[in-house]
C-alpha cells in the first residue's frame, strides 16, 4: 500500500515539469530536457502506484510522466512544434481508427460473464469512453512526443546521452540491491511494488529499485546499452567515454541476471556494424517478420516452442521451468481469445480465463497475449503498426542519411526493434518504446531530408539555394572589407 510521501510525488510532479520546461534551459537544450524528463520518473517515481480519477483511468507514474511533457511541450514550446505537421497524420490516422474499434469492442461485449462466485459486468457506453482515455493515454501521448521533440541528429545524440547516464546512475543502486536485497522502492514508499520472492536469483537477487520488476530494469538496461553502442561507433566525445558507458552498462546487465536483456545486447552489438549494408536490413525485416507471424505460429501450434523450453534447458533447468510454464498460460489465453477473435473480450478481466469455481487460472505475461485478448486481433495489429511503421520507414530511407546519422538512427530502429521483441514474452513496463518509436518515425523522413537537401546544394541542383562564396567576400591579404554584408556567416 502505498504511503502518502509517494502519491504527492506523483501528484507533484506534473509541477516539476512544468517548471523545467518554463526554464531558459529547456528552450536551448529541448531535446535533452525532455528526454530527462521522460526517464526520470521512469527511474525514480514509485511503481505500481496510482492516482484515481472519476470516469477515466487511473494515473500511474508513466502516464503522469508524459502527459506532463505533453502539457510543458504545449505551453512553453508550440512555435517548436509547429514543423512536424507531415509525420501527425500517421499516428492521427490510427488512432481514429484503433478509437472505432474500441467502440465496436463494447458494443459485441454487453453481455455479463459468470463463473461461479464471479461475475463479470457486460460493457456500456461508459467504458467505452475509459477505454478511449486509457487509448490516447498509452499509445498517442507518448509516440506523439516522440514524433515532436527528437527531429535531428543532435536532437537523437542527447538522447542516447541521457539514456547511457542513466543506467550509469543506476549501476550503484543496482549494486547495493543485489547486496542487500530490493529494499529501496519499500524504505522510501512504504511498500514492494512486486513480490519479493521472485527477485531471488543465483544465490542472491535481482535489482528491483524503482520499477515495476526486475526484468523491466533489466530490459531498461538493454536499450542503454544499444544506445550507447551507437555513441560508440559515432565516436561521440562528450564525457563518459564511450567504452566507460559500454563498460557500466554491460555491469548492469550482469547485475539483473535477465538472460534475455543480455542476449538483446549481444544481437544490438552484433548488428551494429551491418546496419549499413544489405544484410542488416534483411534481418530487421526477418525479424519483424517473425513479430507479425507468433501469434498465427502459436496459435496452429507451427512455432517451436518444445525446441525453445529444450534449449533454454541446456543453460538453466529453472529458466526452462520459467519459460514453459509461460507457454502453458500462453496456449490457455490464446484459445480464450479466439472465441472472440477479431476485437476481443474488452476490460474488466473478460479475457483472462476462470476455473468452475470462478478463480483465475492464468498469468498473463506477453503484451501482445494480453492485446488480443482485451482488444482483439484489430487491437493487437494496431500495436504492432505503431512500432513497425516507422521501422519500416528507417530501411526505407537509410541509404539517404549521413553516415553518422544513419549510425544513430539505426541503434534507435534497433531499440524499437528490441521493443517489439519483447511483447512476445513480456508486458510493456513503461511507456518509453512508443516514445522511441515516434521518434523513429520523425527521424526517419527528416534525417535523410536533410542529406538530400545538402547534396541537392552541393550539386547546385535548379531550385538550391546556393552555398555563400568565402572567398569572393574574403579581403586581400593586409587589407579590410568595405563591405560588412559581403562577409559570409557561417552556420
Amino acid at each position: 500500500m502505498p504511503n502518502a510521501f509517494a502519491l504527492a510525488v506523483l501528484a507533484v510532479w506534473p509541477v516539476v515539469a512544468l517548471v523545467v520546461f518554463a526554464s531558459p534551459g529547456a528552450r536551448v537544450r529541448l531535446a535533452r530536457t525532455t528526454a530527462w524528463m521522460m526517464f526520470l520518473p521512469a527511474m525514480f517515481l514509485p511503481a505500481a502506484a496510482e492516482l484515481p480519477l472519476p470516469a477515466l483511468p487511473p494515473l500511474d507514474k508513466h502516464r503522469i510522466a508524459f502527459l506532463s511533457i505533453a502539457a510543458g511541450l504545449h505551453l512553453f514550446h508550440r512555435p517548436r512544434m509547429q514543423g512536424t505537421g507531415r509525420g501527425l497524420w500517421f499516428p492521427r490516422a490510427l488512432m481514429a481508427a484503433l478509437a472505432a474499434c474500441l467502440f465496436e469492442t463494447i458494443a459485441r461485449n454487453g453481455d455479463p460473464l459468470v463463473y461461479g462466485p464471479t461475475k463479470l459486468p457486460g460493457l456500456t457506453t461508459h467504458d467505452g469512453v475509459s477505454a478511449l482515455a486509457g487509448l490516447v493515454l498509452d499509445r498517442y501521448v507518448a509516440f506523439s512526443v516522440g514524433l515532436h521533440v527528437f527531429r535531428t541528429e543532435d536532437d537523437l545524440r542527447a538522447l542516447f546521452r541521457v539514456l547511457t547516464r542513466c543506467a550509469l546512475i543506476y549501476l550503484p543502486l543496482a549494486a547495493f540491491e543485489v547486496r542487500m536485497s530490493p529494499q529501496l522502492h519499500y524504505w522510501i514508499y512504504g511498500y514492494y511494488q512486486h513480490a519479493f520472492g521472485q527477485m531471488a536469483r543465483g544465490g542472491s537477487f535481482r535489482p528491483l529499485l524503482f520499477m515495476a520488476h526486475g526484468l523491466t530494469v533489466a530490459f531498461f538496461g538493454a536499450l542503454c546499452f544499444t544506445a550507447a553502442v551507437g555513441l560508440h561507433r559515432v565516436r561521440d566525445r562528450e564525457r563518459p567515454r564511450p567504452w566507460v558507458r559500454l563498460g557500466g552498462i554491460a555491469l548492469l546487465l550482469v547485475l539483473c541476471k535477465s538472460m534475455a536483456s543480455i542476449l538483446y545486447s549481444v544481437f544490438a552489438l552484433g548488428m551494429a556494424p551491418l546496419l549499413r549494408r544489405t544484410a542488416g536490413k534483411w534481418v530487421l525485416l526477418a525479424v519483424a517478420a517473425v513479430v507479425i507471424t507468433f501469434p498465427i505460429t502459436r496459435f496452429t501450434d507451427v512455432f517451436p516452442t518444445d525446441e525453445i523450453v529444450a534449449l533454454a534447458a541446456r543453460v538453466s533447468e529453472e529458466r526452462a521451468a520459467s519459460l514453459q510454464f509461460r507457454f502453458d498460460n500462453e496456449d490457455l489465453l490464446l484459445h480464450r481469445a479466439m472465441e472472440r477473435p477479431a476485437f476481443g473480450w474488452g476490460t474488466w478481466g473478460r479475457n483472462r480465463v476462470y476455473s468452475a469455481w470462478g478463480d483465475d487460472v492464468a498469468v498473463t505475461d506477453g503484451q501482445w497475449i494480453i492485446v488480443l485478448g482485451v482488444f482483439g486481433v484489430v487491437g493487437l495489429a494496431g500495436l504492432l503498426l505503431l512500432t513497425l511503421v516507422p521501422l519500416l520507414r528507417f530501411l526505407w530511407n537509410q541509404r539517404r542519411m549521413a553516415p553518422d546519422a544513419r549510425t544513430l538512427a539505426g541503434q534507435l530502429a534497433l531499440m524499437v526493434t528490441i521493443c517489439t521483441v519483447d511483447i512476445l514474452p513480456n508486458a510493456w513496463g513503461d511507456l518509453l518504446p512508443l516514445a522511441f518509436a515516434g521518434a523513429l518515425f520523425t527521424l526517419s523522413g527528416e534525417l535523410a531530408r536533410r542529406r538530400h537537401g545538402v547534396d541537392a546544394q552541393r550539386a547546385g541542383a535548379p531550385g538550391a539555394r546556393p552555398a555563400p562564396d568565402a572567398t569572393a567576400a574574403r579581403p586581400a591579404r593586409g587589407g579590410r572589407s568595405s563591405d560588412r554584408t559581403a562577409v559570409p556567416i557561417r552556420p
